[in-house]
């Protein structure tokens, strides 16, 4: 019996599923398949389907076109459900602020009579009666759990509720329908789609296997895998954690077939020359992307850090990610010293002297005129600065309002992608979709536009102001932004004002960034939209390439050590905390370290099999002075004949 049958089985049964498929499995394509023979036997049927991003919604939307399915990112559905109940939605706002569960930052009553409509936008403003995507999750879940009318009403909305890549779902959302939701689903089916081992984001639930073993739900497992050649299959069935082992489709029509594919482990013990190592076992074509298209090989590392020098965009990422006030600022906070948050900066440098040689460092010329600003803020004042290096490069370009509420792009780092895109719609020829883009028809006069009329005039003046604009060769950030506004192709927009002005901060991070050459943005652009080789590791699963070529670099995170990866085993380390639980002098610490190891190990593990699993064709890892284990394991994974050194 195949899996679709299986699903089928449960759905007959009444009960909900969880279709658990590996990498490169199709899973995508049996939930279409699933939808497509729901429809067949009931074309009336009401279905929603619960996704994890816009292009997901879009892709599922394209294949599976009935009247009655509902598609749509997790935040938007869930607000869809409660937007309509403002009373009660005022009543959860109110409860969860008295709670501390949602953070209003004055530490006092929310002034909720004076909010006339709780709405959902990209920024969150309380006092406005503005939530955002993470209080929109919290308000759901505890209004289902407490208005038992609004759970009766969604679970009689719809006969089937799936959710596609139920990993990367929060637990909250996962715990809203399995366990909030669950008593009122006699007519309404949960089904989740997805893969444990592929969950690499923090925020999601990761596994449902407390729900499997209470049976609140069934597995049903998809073996096939239709994209890597079975030497990559191979591999990752060594990797994964959990029981289910991948085989070769064996489908001629998938796109595996035939392919036999390599996979090679290099190392090094004195050479850390990336090039040099990719000249000579990853010769695979370098190409360039100035057409739009997509890169079919990729070189993965795991820190955008790693990449900002290779892609082009190192003083961008020097003021997000490394300004030395706010590191210092996060560093007294990490410090096991209690500050209050109405102490100023000043005063802290005072009463703990063992900041002071960080003071110094901080207190750097370039520095000094902002500092002497922010160390009369208190800690308050402070800790309200948002600028980090997730606000310069999370996620791909905001294509619609669902990715902009989800998104942590800063303003002045959208609007600069905004410009850009201008620059990207027009170079490459896709003038409806820049026209549509611009700013520029919103200064046509009244008359034209009650007439429907775009003159000719019109479009010769666009097309002038644009190509004096594409060319923005020497020019600085700041400058850009200048002549985009004047020309009226891309306005400084309310939010980017907002954003300059918030307070002397703001100011400074905006003056900064003015002065950088525009050049960084076009490669930070080229890189987020995936135009160059150059890709992290998290920000490629769902891709795949044909060629793939994986640095093992911590950069110096500590939520992941490949060293430990290869050098351990999750059996090992589980063993050596039982050990540590067992003996009756063991100290806390020991058995949090021993915890906190097995989590970095099995996060690490998830993300080298998702890095593993891209490669449709060749797979090449690299990995400098590595131990004796660290090479036994890798002759072990990668084979003998495999494993070689530069």
């Amino acid at each position: 019996m195949n899996e679709l049958d299986k699903i089928f089985g449960h759905i007959q049964k009444r009960e909900n599923f969880l279709l658990s498929g590996g990498a490169g499995s199709g899973k995508t394509y049996t939930l279409v398949e699933v939808l497509k023979r729901i429809y067949a036997e009931n074309p009336l049927a009401k279905v929603a389907c619960i996704t994890y991003t816009n292009v997901a919604t879009n892709e599922i939307k394209g294949r599976a076109p009935f009247e009655n399915l509902y598609v749509n990112t997790i935040h938007s559905f869930l607000w869809d459900n409660i937007e309509q109940y403002q009373k009660n939605l005022k009543e959860a706002l109110v409860t969860l602020v008295e709670k501390k569960e949602i953070n209003y930052y004055k530490g006092e009553p929310l002034p909720i009579n004076d909010i006339t409509k709780i709405e959902y936008k990209e920024w969150k403003d309380l006092e406005k009666g503005t939530v955002s995507h993470e209080e929109v999750v919290m308000l759901a879940k505890y209004m289902v759990e407490n208005y038992p009318l609004l759970a009766r009403i969604l679970s009689d909305k719809y006969d089937f509720i799936f959710i596609d890549e139920y990993q990367d779902t929060s637990k909250e959302v996962i715990e809203l329908f399995l366990t909030s939701l669950y008593p009122y689903t006699e007519k309404c089916l949960i089904g989740l789609f997805g893969d444990s081992m592929q969950a690499i984001y923090d925020e999601g639930v990761g596994d449902v296997k407390t729900f499997i073993e209470e049976e609140t739900i069934k597995e049903v497992p998809k073996e096939d895998n239709r994209r890597n050649p079975q030497i990559v299959i191979d591999l990752a069935n060594q990797l994964r954690l959990d029981n289910l082992k991948q085989k070769h489709a064996g489908d001629k029509e998938a796109p595996n077939y035939g392919v036999e594919g390599n996979i090679t482990f290099v190392w090094s013990k004195t050479e850390k020359d990336i090039e040099k190592i990719k000249e000579r076992y990853f010769n695979f074509p370098i190409e360039t992307y100035e057409d739009g298209s997509k890169s079919t090989n990729k070189e993965l590392y795991l820190t955008h850090n790693l990449i900002a020098p290779k892609v082009g965009f190192p003083r961008l990422m020097e003021i997000y990610d490394k300004d030395q006030i706010l590191k210092y600022r996060d560093n007294i906070n990490n410090k096991e010293i209690k500050i209050d948050e109405d102490v100023t900066l000043e005063k802290v440098l005072i009463d703990f002297p063992m900041t002071k040689n960080q003071s110094e460092y901080i207190a750097l010329e370039e520095n000094k005129a902002i500092f002497d600003i922010v160390k009369k803020w208190t800690f308050k004042e402070l800790n309200k600065i948002r600028i980090d290096k997730d606000n310069l490069v999370k996620g791909k370009k905001i294509d619609s309002e669902d990715e902009k509420k989800g998104s942590k792009r800063d303003p002045l780092i959208q609007h600069l992608f905004d410009i850009q895109e201008c620059i990207d719609f027009y170079s490459t020829n896709r003038h409806n979709e820049f026209i549509k883009k611009t700013d520029f028809w919103k200064n046509i006069t009244e008359e034209d536009n009650d007439k429907k009329v775009i003159k000719q005039q019109h479009l010769i003046a666009l097309k002038k102001n644009i190509e004096g604009l594409v060319d923005t060769n020497n020019k600085t950030i700041g400058e850009v932004i200048d002549l985009f506004d004047s020309q009226n192709i891309w306005k400084k927009k309310d939010r980017l004002k907002e954003f300059i002005t918030k307070n002397e901060y703001y100011e400074h991070i905006y003056e900064k960034v003015r002065k950088v050459p525009y050049q960084e943005v076009v490669n930070l652009y080229n890189y987020i939209e995936g135009y160059t080789i150059y890709s992290t590791q998290h920000s490629i699963k769902g891709d795949e390439f044909d060629n793939v070529f994986i640095v093992m670099d911590n950069g110096k995170w500590s939520k992941y050590n490949f060293k430990d990866l290869f050098e351990n085993s999750i059996i090992g380390l589980e063993q050596n905390l039982r050990g540590e639980e067992q003996k009756s002098k063991t100290n806390e610490k020991r058995i949090k370290d021993a915890k906190s190891r097995i989590s970095v190990f099995k996060r690490t593990q998830k993300l080298f099999y998702v890095c593993c699993t891209r490669a449709k064709k060749n797979l090449v890892v690299y990995y400098y002075n590595p131990t004796d284990d660290v090479l036994a394991r890798a002759r072990e994974w990668f084979g003998e004949d495999n494993t070689k050194e530069v």
